[in-house]
């Protein structure tokens, strides 16, 4: 981690970049039940970086886990937050369909940010998402069941949502302009310098999945 960091440091000093240690924070990822890490403290400018167990980039929040439970509370969180709006509009004498424009607008891009990156969580964390849509259902239709106000709001359940978000993505990484095309591949290509028969130098194979993460991973759920 220290070269690392001295790495970084130079190369902000090569482009005329000040780097800001108070912004800099430092994260082992490890997904060992039981991890045995042995942590140095890390220094900047004579700055010490602090450690955290989750960080938030771009929006979404990374655990040192990679599991998606700080990401899932942290929407949750802050999608309850609003529906607040929703009572006050309703108190306000909005209709009902236009109660299903502003959650559609305010409230459920919150649940749905970036979540191509962060989809493959257990069933329990999307029963916790889908409770905040149930909540906002629940205030425009009062008295209806979920799957009523569903089909009233002629809105769909944010688990399948998801699935044709994540399918949506992967059809436009298919196309070989796009940087992360190649994570589509589920096969790879050895060269090699052997005269075969078939005068083909090119061997090609298909990727072995062998552990449940992997398989659960965008391009390959999704393929």
């Amino acid at each position: 981690m220290d070269l690392v960091a001295r790495e970084t440091q130079q190369y902000c000093m090569d482009h005329k970049m000040k780097l800001n240690p108070k912004k800099c924070k430092e994260m082992f990822v490890n997904i060992m039940t039981n991890p045995n890490i042995l942590s140095r403290d890390l220094v900047v400018n004579g700055t010490q970086i602090e450690s955290v167990d989750a960080y938030k980039l771009l929006g979404v929040m990374l655990g040192s886990n990679l599991k998606w439970n700080t990401q899932v509370d942290d929407k949750t969180k802050k999608a309850c937050k609003r529906l607040y709006a929703l009572r006050v509009l309703k108190k306000a004498g909005l209709q009902e369909r236009e109660l299903v424009l502003v959650y559609k607008s305010m409230i459920r891009p919150i649940l749905e940010y970036a979540v191509e990156a962060w989809s493959d969580f257990p069933e329990y964390l999307s029963d916790k998402l889908e409770r905040v849509q149930k909540r906002a259902l629940w205030i425009i239709y009062p008295g209806s069941d979920y799957g009523e106000a569903l089909k009233i709001s002629k809105l769909e359940s944010l688990k399948d949502r998801r699935v044709d978000l994540c399918k949506k993505y992967i059809n436009k990484l298919k196309d070989p302009s796009r940087t992360l095309h190649h994570l589509t591949k589920t096969y790879y290509t050895n060269t090699h310098g052997y005269n075969l028969r078939s005068g083909n130098q090119n061997q090609i194979g298909v990727r072995k999945i062998r552990t449940d993460r992997c398989k659960k991973f965008l391009t390959y759920r999704y393929k």
